[in-house]
């Protein structure tokens, strides 16, 4: 199973929960996720973010950016 994670989520017991149920789950994250991230201007602040999902690196996709997608020739 796949979901879509917001910047709420990233920091929930249920997104661990959810990874940790199985392999074959699957964090999507946007690009809305880590400018959300980065608000802090910090480094540290997007590493604090995205630590949980450092556990479960083979579960998270990361979709392209929107500019790469608006490129894309349909």
């Amino acid at each position: 199973m796949k979901k879509v994670i917001d910047s709420n989520y990233l920091s929930s017991p249920k997104l661990y929960d959810f990874l940790s149920q199985s392999k074959k789950n699957t964090a999507v994250l946007t690009e809305y996720v880590a400018i959300e991230a980065y608000k802090g201007e910090k480094l540290e602040s997007i590493c604090e973010s995205m630590e949980m999902l450092s556990y479960f690196r083979n579960q998270v996709d990361v979709v392209k950016n929107t500019i790469a997608i608006c490129k894309i020739d349909f």
